[in-house]
């Protein structure tokens, strides 16, 4: 489903939408631009998320061309675009980009007492033949990380689904302080990622953005071993991950240690690698430090 917007106001949301691709066809009148790559854009206008009891932190538009990641629950967009901005909003349906895999199945239970074998009763009908499920989930590859490696490497990624989706949990680095995690497509280390990102925590938020950026980086700081009960955990998704267009990283992150301020925290990150090659190999790493503990799992979606 594809709308545009002006003014202020509010539009709802179609349910199992899991994220909007926004643009803005007509700029502002009057606004600022800033030196990224695309270029970041200042008061052009705010979009707000609701699931009918309240509203998200708002979310600057600030690109000509931007992915805004749909929170589990939400129903409403509100929005508010200034000195006669118009932008076109495209819900795009799907898997929630936050919703992870199924858990894994409970242990059996003990095996009951033999009852008495009962008559044989009459053969019934065939029944008709039902539709085929989709795939779902499929592991790919798990890492448990064992003494203090600098990357935790998928590699050989076969090109046989939809979409990818990495799980992180328990994340620590070996250095005595906190550092940031990042993360590398087919081991591209050149100016190709751009990134928006929103934190909240139990004192307040904040949002950045940059572009032409070396790594897929996050605002959720990897805790350091000098506080052994704090970890990093989250989903990061990799939509259609072999289409020859440049692709979408969507993560949900949670920081027990708030991103370096102590507290604990979440994120909620949307970006792109500027790249249009299937990717073949993902590549988590640490700035300048190596890993202590945590797990990372790698999924196919079909």
């Amino acid at each position: 489903m594809s709308y545009n917007l002006s003014g202020t106001g509010s539009h709802s949301i179609t349910g199992g939408t899991g994220w909007l691709e926004i643009a803005v066809t007509t700029l502002p009148s009057a606004h600022g631009a800033g030196r990224a790559n695309p270029a970041n854009l200042y008061d052009v206008g705010l979009l707000r998320e609701g699931d009918g009891t309240g509203f998200w932190p708002p979310i600057a538009i600030d690109a000509e061309h931007q992915i805004v990641g749909i929170i589990p629950g939400v129903t409403t967009l509100d929005y508010a675009l200034f000195n006669g901005a118009v932008i076109n909003v495209t819900e795009v349906a799907g898997t929630n980009p936050f919703v992870g895999p199924p858990g894994s199945a409970g242990a059996a239970g003990a095996t009951g007492a033999t009852g008495a074998t009962g008559a044989t009763g009459a053969t019934g009908a065939t029944g008709a033949t039902g539709a085929t499920g989709s795939a779902g989930s499929t592991l790919i590859a798990s890492v448990t990380v064992s003494g203090t490696p600098a990357t935790i490497d998928f590699s050989s990624i076969p090109a046989t689904y939809t979409d990818l989706e990495l799980v992180v949990s328990g994340l620590r680095t070996a250095s005595g302080t906190f550092k940031e995690l990042q993360l590398l497509i087919n081991n591209d280390a050149a100016a190709h990622y751009y990134r928006a990102e929103a934190f909240f925590g139990p004192s307040g938020s904040q949002f950045s953005g940059a572009g032409s950026e070396t790594a897929a980086r996050f605002i959720a700081y990897v805790p350091a071993t000098a506080v052994a009960n704090w970890i990093c955990s989250g989903r990061i998704l990799i939509p259609d991950y072999r289409g020859a267009v440049s692709k979408a990283i969507l993560a949900h992150m949670v920081d027990s240690a708030g991103g370096g301020f102590g507290v604990p925290a979440a994120t909620i990150k949307s970006s792109f690698w500027n790249q249009t090659t299937a990717i073949n190999r993902l590549t988590l790493q640490l700035a300048s430090s190596t890993f202590d503990q945590g797990k990372a799992w790698l999924y196919g979606r079909s």
